[in-house]
């Protein structure tokens, strides 16, 4: 007749039906991302550039969860307690960058030197709720469970400044030296040690010249 039987029973226990299981079952997943950037860039002197650049990053991830009393679950046939899950997420994080930068040729010497700072903050709050015990199947919302399973809130956030700065020099095109200091400060390190240095060095040589 069409109707499909809540179990499938097996030469040792009874087991859901799968194939209903899979129909019935209901996960809908809805993610939102914004990115943008944006920079503004002007030359003050000759070989001296300013920049400043903006970046946020938006996101929203909403997921309802919904199984039937007619699903069943691995050891545990058909009808069970219907269970409803809804998880809401949202977060934004955004950096400013800020860098000058300066460049010089003497002769066969070529410098290239830039200094800034960045600042970067990140933030996500989420909330997770489950409940049972529906009267039917008809309505997956949580409003019409009577059934409080589990459930939360929480807040994830931390921010970073740093500075840094870098010198280029390359003579005749031929051999080249950079070097690189980076100093951090992050929310995320211990409370007596905010603060880290992170210098760097490093030279080449073109041996096709």
């Amino acid at each position: 007749d069409g109707s499909l039987p809540l179990t499938a029973n097996g030469p040792l226990f009874t087991n859901p039906n799968w194939y209903r299981t899979l129909q019935e079952i209901k996960r809908d997943d809805r993610r939102l991302r914004l990115l943008s950037n944006a920079f503004l860039e002007y030359e003050v002197l000759e070989r001296l550039a300013l920049k400043t650049a903006i970046n946020v990053e938006l996101g929203q991830t909403q997921i309802n969860f919904f199984s039937p009393s007619t699903a069943g679950a691995i050891g545990a046939a058909p009808p069970q307690k219907a269970r409803g899950d809804v998880s809401n997420n949202n977060f934004y994080s955004w950096m400013s960058e800020n860098t000058a930068t300066y460049k010089r040729n003497i002769g066969d010497h070529e410098f290239d030197v830039l200094a800034g700072f960045t600042v970067q903050q990140f933030r996500n709050q989420g909330a997770e709720f489950a409940k049972t015990d529906y009267p039917d199947d008809r309505v997956p919302t949580l409003n019409a469970a009577s059934t409080f399973v589990s459930g939360g809130t929480g807040v994830d956030e931390w921010s970073l400044v740093s500075y840094l700065a870098r010198l280029n020099y390359n003579f005749k095109g031929r051999y080249l030296l950079s070097a690189a200091f980076r100093r951090d400060g992050s929310s995320r390190f211990g409370s007596n040690n905010k603060w880290g240095n992170f210098p760097s060095v490093s030279a080449g040589w073109i041996l096709s010249d």
